[in-house]
């Protein structure tokens, strides 16, 4: 009388495996992370160039970066049209909304919204009601928010507009703290180049930091820098001390608890040797340095990523790595524990809101990654063995008493 349930139990087992969520190859996506997850939208596939594909990486609970991970799909309750090479952040009143600007649009019209907006407690995507004098549609600028709820973006070229690309340096300021959201402008005085491709991260001072990207003409020096004073409302200019990083464009940077802004991947437009840094923002003038790593991943991508800091995990999602000269798109989730400022890993094990322990043998993550892989695919081969079983013995048995003699 139990076969048919346990035979049940089995298929439902093999359906969850079946109907996990399977990451697609994927570039120029954004990232946000708000209570306990990470947001992933848009971007483009091997398949197509434009997505609005909407899913979160669950972080409150430990998984492993090579096996199945705690992924949710939200991608039938959003609206935002397809697109590639927006910029996102986490502002509003409560830091809870996530604001997609600009981008690449598919189908775009004129009137396509500007703004997206998706309250992450009532999970739902809105157009967002602005007033003022609305800015050009750009793509690859560079966004932040601060602790007054106002939304800063810098530079970008002009959205669905091919080479010759228009590169600009506006500056716009959301003010997200009242009720309809106003366009502000933000000063013009000392304002750097036209350019795209940069990172902006805020400092706990209310100062901007602006590293890398691209004018029309060169990549632009990482050892001085430009920062905007959201107190002030002025524009700085620093000289850097230190190593002197290659220039970039298309990498990405996270600000650390202790003051350290960690810069990962770009190019140059070659992809850059240097490809982690840390520039120390507890000094004046800040210094950058390179971490000393245990290894870095063949498969780490150099452009088309997002990082994004959680605890002591910079989380590096999808993306594009290098084979040589050919460029291949990711679908990997990469793990580097910054924990300790003087011993960088790539890990493949997260485990939330715990601080890792300095290792006091040395280890390689491959030799990991492989013998998690080998344990997979051992319980994937006893799951099959025992699943054709049950179908054997349901067919030839069950299904047929007169094959097995009853026994009185």
């Amino acid at each position: 009388m139990f076969q048919y349930p346990i035979f049940l139990i089995f298929l439902s087992q093999l359906a969850t495996i079946v109907n996990s969520y399977a990451l697609l190859n994927r570039g120029d996506h954004t990232a946000n992370y708000v209570n306990d997850k990470i947001y992933f939208l848009g971007g483009h596939t091997n398949e197509r160039p434009f997505t609005n594909d909407f899913f979160y990486l669950d972080v409150s609970k430990p998984f492993n970066s090579f096996l199945d991970l705690p992924i949710v799909d939200l991608t039938n309750i959003t609206y935002v049209p397809k697109h590639t090479r927006a910029t996102s952040t986490i502002c509003g009143l409560k830091k809870d909304t996530i604001f997609i600007f600009g981008g690449d649009i598919e189908n775009f019209k004129d009137d396509t919204p500007l703004v997206f907006a998706f309250n992450t407690n009532n999970p739902e995507w809105s157009y967002a009601n602005i007033g003022g004098v609305k800015p050009i549609r750009r793509r690859l600028s560079a966004d932040i928010c601060d602790k007054n709820a106002k939304m800063y973006i810098f530079g970008g070229t002009i959205s669905n507009h091919w080479p010759p690309f228009i590169y600009s340096n506006d500056f716009d300021i959301l003010d997200t703290m009242i009720n309809p959201f106003i366009w502000k402008r933000g000063s013009d005085l000392n304002i750097p180049p036209p350019m795209d491709i940069a990172t902006a991260t805020l400092l706990p001072d209310g100062r901007i930091i602006y590293l890398g990207g691209f004018t029309p003409y060169e990549f632009i020096s990482m050892t001085k820098i430009y920062l905007y004073d959201t107190i002030e409302g002025a524009w700085l200019i620093m000289n850097t001390n230190g190593i002197s990083p290659t220039a970039r464009g298309f990498h990405t940077s996270v600000l650390t608890t202790d003051g350290r802004i960690i810069v990962y991947g770009g190019l140059d437009p070659q992809p850059v040797p240097d490809i982690v840094l840390v520039l120390d923002t507890t000094i004046q003038p800040f210094r950058w340095s390179i971490p000393s790593f245990n290894f870095i991943p063949t498969s780490a991508p150099h452009t088309g990523h997002t990082a994004t800091l959680v605890g002591n995990y910079m989380i590096v999602a999808f993306g594009v790595f290098y084979y040589g000269a050919e460029a291949i798109l990711s679908n990997k989730i990469h793990l580097l524990d910054v924990g300790d400022k003087n011993d960088y890993k790539w890990v493949v094990d997260f485990t939330p809101n715990i601080t890792i322990p300095k290792d006091t043998a040395p280890t390689h993550s491959g030799k990991i990654t492989i013998i998690g892989l080998m344990i997979f695919s051992f319980f994937v081969f006893v799951f099959g063995f025992i699943l054709q079983f049950i179908i054997w013995y349901y067919n030839e048995i069950i299904r047929d008493p007169a094959a097995t003699p009853l026994i009185e």
